[in-house]
């Protein structure tokens, strides 16, 4: 997005000052001559006008009564189509104090690709993410709206810096307490040195307070008495796989970690995978898949990312994270790589029977400094796609977006539709999303309430 500005003026948009004393509705700003999609039915509405005032949906009318409203601003939207904006529910703002400006620059990448919201997995820098929430709420920085998990929980020696360390009744009580303290909206778990048993007992420390929890999941632990103990949420589908696995139990009980995964992928029983799903997801359980990210990461051995178009958008700083992974990747063998690749096939697989058995699936990207070539704003478009790739409508791939995402938080009577009382967080695009999913990056205006952002 070259320009960010609150009523920019492209060739679509004009602005009329209506002076007239009739009696018509009058809004801040009209977007006339739309179609409007309806995500969750799967349906369009021709030539509709939508009216927004503050940071609300007003009215939703057909063209027939463009007589009866007014407004200070008018964009004839000249047929295309109006939805949600989109909601990327896995991102991190991450990499120490240097990195700060350059993770801010992510802001205006999201928005640049209709993501309008974003749901922060936990980093090093939430004073920073908080401050910027404010500004944003306040429309004094452009950005998404922000919801966050505050500092990690993690074990005696955390993966990343900034996490909070877990290893004790007291301790947990202490890390619940501070997130609570910074007004974090969910709970993130990280597996990097977490044990089985204090991986339980966050989750039911969580629930006491009435805290969502969701996060990694330390590979040797079970899901099921996980989910019984009240988590909400996995991020990621590797910790789905010892559940899936023809000997999940044999070779959990190996106690191996991480490097038990050829073995659980060589088990996986695709038979057994709807079966076992219907039987563990039984009530409201989250998962994100991240396809897009292990489409990158899985191809990173062979791919030369010099010349991606967005890389130009990325600090130079951010871009040196990138080479921890891209050397990873470089230097696995024709076994690592194989089984690389074979872990994608398996997470595509898992797909169409989350979504059968009922999960409720979110689009993440897991993009941040570290998370090589997985870029801000278009990295969930990817996301979107990849889900459709894997077996899902386009319907169903955006609901994971624009109605999943809201329903995380609990706020899904406010999300999700354009529809009276709303919220006024919506994308144009040129063409129809629910016929070819890559209609997203087709993306005229960026609409968040009385802001108006060009691409």
């Amino acid at each position: 997005m070259k320009n960010h500005l609150r009523f920019s003026l492209p060739l679509l948009l004009a602005t009329v000052i209506f002076t007239s004393c009739d009696k018509k509705e009058h809004y801040h700003l009209l977007l006339e001559n739309t179609r409007i999609v309806d995500v969750e039915s799967g349906t369009i509405s021709d030539r509709m006008l939508v009216g927004v005032t503050g940071d609300s949906i007003r009215t939703v009318l057909p063209m027939s009564e463009r007589n009866s409203v007014e407004a200070d601003t008018v964009i004839n939207a000249n047929g295309n189509y109006l939805m949600p904006g989109l909601w990327d529910m896995h991102v991190h703002f991450r990499g120490g104090d240097t990195l700060i400006e350059e993770n801010k620059e992510f802001l205006k990448m999201f928005l640049d690709h209709g993501v309008t919201t974003v749901r922060d997995a936990g980093g090093d820098m939430t004073p920073s993410l908080l401050q910027w929430r404010n500004e944003i709420m306040n429309k004094t920085l452009a950005g998404p709206d922000i919801f966050t998990s505050g500092p990690k929980l993690d074990g005696e020696k955390p993966a990343w810096p900034g996490s909070l360390q877990v290893t004790s009744t007291a301790s947990l009580n202490s890390a619940l307490d501070s997130l609570e303290k910074v007004g974090a909206d969910y709970v993130k778990i990280y597996d990097g040195s977490l044990s089985d048993t204090m991986y339980y007992e966050i989750i039911k420390g969580a629930e006491k307070r009435g805290l969502k929890v969701t996060g990694h999941m330390p590979m040797d632990a079970d899901l099921n008495k996980a989910i019984s103990a009240g988590l909400d949420g996995i991020e990621h589908l590797y910790y789905l796989l010892a559940s899936t696995s023809s000997a999940g139990d044999s070779i959990r009980a190996l106690q191996q970690g991480y490097r038990s995964l050829p073995l659980l992928l060589d088990t996986y029983d695709a038979q057994k995978t709807s079966k076992v799903f219907q039987q563990l997801i039984k009530g409201e359980f989250y998962v994100t898949p991240t396809l897009h990210i292990t489409d990158v990461l899985t191809d990173l051995k062979y791919e030369d990312h010099r010349d991606d178009n967005f890389l130009s958008q990325i600090g130079d700083g951010i871009i040196k994270t990138y080479t921890r992974r891209e050397m990873a990747a470089k230097g696995r063998d024709e076994t690592a790589q194989a089984y690389t690749e074979k872990r994608r096939t398996i997470f595509k697989e898992m797909v169409q029977p989350l979504h059968e058995a009922g999960a409720i699936i979110l689009a993440g990207s897991d993009c941040g400094a570290f998370n090589s070539y997985v870029y801000p704003g278009i990295s969930l478009q990817e996301e979107l796609i990849a889900l459709t790739e894997a077996g899902l409508s386009p319907a169903d791939a955006l609901i994971t977006s624009v109605i999943h995402g809201p329903k995380f938080f609990g706020l899904e009577k406010s999300y999700g539709k354009i529809s009276k009382n709303k919220m006024a967080h919506m994308i144009l695009l040129a063409e129809d999303p629910l016929k070819n999913i890559a209609a997203i990056r087709g993306i005229q205006l960026v609409i968040k309430g009385d802001q108006i952002y060009t691409p």
